[in-house]
């Protein structure tokens, strides 16, 4: 099979030869894109280096052959940019098979494909890429004869002077990049209406090409230009942007063009940056995300719930703080079951979620007031505020002895490790990391009696924790009274927490 002129593969059947090269299906769709023709305006396959895109059938039309200089319809053949009429193409084909032409064995002559000493077979030089007459050594070396009386491999880039690998006049990457930049920094002011947000484009256009690397120019200008077009649609003329109306302009970017752009934009449009205001805005869209992401239910309460933190007069929270407040009123909300409603949530689910979340009764006390400020039901007997140490004992033993008939129903060894350290944390106040760090010299039995030594101070474990502390000690499988992957290492507070929420 032919091989591909871009690719040099055989595997694929060859779709279209242009300017003598080959291109295979594989190389077709990606060196010829779909593009509108300059005359007839129809949609084809165009090669994307042509400066000016003109379909094949409007390029055929109204020609005139290269070698006879005879009008023509039609182009039987091209060798490069040169169409041929049907008779001087049967003269190429004739010099491609090595057989005489019609022309020459009549007597004709052939003087512009005939030189002394050189064959006057046409190839695709591996080189160049381009269609010429091959060099005298071309099966050793591939090239065509102009690349080889050259012999250098590299030629001056005709813009900026540097060396560029390959025969001919293309431009060097860094000259290519710079001009597609340019290109669609010249498309981008074209599609801008006032002349003020232009000049402010071209300014911060230059800001982008000094601080971004060459690879991300050409995406960084579109997304300068399409947050200069929203300033431009929002705002009433350029004196008017604002930081917020920045900060809407570039909200979906990524942290550090994020960072980049804000800069850039605050310097074309001389806007000082207030790290305060960009805080307030993005707790608002936080706050915003909270109460979108909830089903219909819970966002209506959510929804009353900010109006009545916003119009609280007497307190001016900060949006950070109402962020919390609503989080903490969602996550109590997801905990209540399905059946259940806000105002049908039973004593004993108010209970068991500020058990199991200690640290948002301070928040809770805030929504349970709203609560009972628009339906009369008052939560304040539930543990709002701070209880007394009788009644927050006998609440966490409570707790203990659900988690202590989960410890004599289970047969896994690590749910009842996680189970009693999660015991011991609730019932003394200690830090759950604390606690899986302890190891078998900070107990010690006596008979059925465990006793703990910790912070110069010796606890007797209740009866209903000391179970697996007694196991565990008397195994000295390691080091650790609740030890975790390979015995030399306590057991993690996250593993802790997934068994005791199962």
């Amino acid at each position: 099979m032919r091989e591909c002129g871009r690719c040099e593969s055989s595997k694929y059947r060859i779709r279209r030869v242009e300017r003598g090269v080959p291109y295979c299906e594989k190389c077709y769709t990606h060196m010829f894109p779909l593009t509108s023709c300059c005359r007839c305006l129809a949609e084809a396959r165009i090669f994307k280096f042509d400066e000016i895109k003109i379909c094949r059938k409007c390029r055929n039309v109204s020609l005139n052959c290269a070698r006879c200089k005879k009008g023509i319809d039609k182009a039987s053949r091209r060798v490069g940019d040169s169409p041929l009429c049907g008779s001087c193409a049967n003269v190429f084909y004739r010099e491609e098979t090595n057989n005489k032409s019609v022309y020459e064995s009549v007597g004709g002559k052939n003087s512009e494909f005939k030189k002394l000493g050189v064959s006057t077979k046409f190839i695709t030089c591996k080189h160049c890429g381009k269609h010429r007459k091959q060099s005298p050594s071309y099966n050793e070396n591939g090239l065509c004869i102009e690349c080889f009386e050259r012999g250098c491999p590299h030629h001056d880039c005709p813009q900026c002077g540097n060396a560029v690998a390959g025969i001919g006049n293309s431009i060097c990457s860094y000259c290519d990049r710079k001009n597609k930049v340019q290109a669609r920094i010249i498309l981008n002011v074209e599609m801008l209406e006032g002349e003020d947000f232009r000049e402010r484009f071209l300014v911060a256009a230059k800001h982008i090409l000094n601080k971004s690397s060459s690879v991300q120019l050409v995406g960084r200008v579109d997304r300068l230009a399409s947050a200069f077009r929203f300033l431009e649609v929002r705002s009433k003329n350029a004196e008017s942007v604002d930081q917020k109306l920045i900060m809407d302009s570039i909200e979906d970017e990524i942290s550090r063009s994020y960072s980049t752009l804000a800069n850039i934009l605050c310097e074309a449009f001389f806007v000082e940056w207030n790290a305060e205001i960009e805080s307030d805005i993005q707790e608002s869209r936080r706050i915003q995300d909270i109460i979108s992401r909830n089903d219909e239910r819970a966002t209506v309460v959510l929804k009353k719930y900010l109006d009545y933190l916003l119009c609280k007069g007497s307190k001016n929270y900060k949006k950070k703080t109402i962020r919390v407040y609503l989080r903490c009123a969602e996550a109590f909300l997801y905990s209540l079951c399905k059946s259940n409603t806000l105002l049908e949530c039973s004593p004993e689910s108010v209970r068991n979620f500020q058990l199991r979340n200690p640290g948002l009764r301070a928040s809770l006390r805030v929504f349970f007031n709203f609560v009972e400020y628009f339906s009369g039901v008052r939560y304040a007997s539930l543990s709002i505020r701070k209880t007394d140490e009788k009644k927050l004992d006998r609440l966490l033993r409570e707790k203990c002895r659900v988690l202590s008939a989960r410890i004599d129903k289970s047969s896994d060894l690590s749910e009842r490790k996680a189970l009693t350290a999660k015991m011991l944390s609730l019932l003394y106040g200690i830090p759950l990391g604390l606690v899986v760090n302890q190891t078998v010299d900070s107990f010690f039995v006596d008979g059925a009696k465990v006793y703990w030594r910790i912070d110069e101070s010796i606890i007797l474990i209740p009866q209903i924790v000391s179970s697996y502390l007694i196991e565990s000690i008397s195994s000295e499988k390691s080091r650790f009274v609740f030890w975790g992957d390979g015995k030399e290492r306590p057991m993690s507070t996250a593993s802790v927490n997934y068994w005791s929420t199962i």
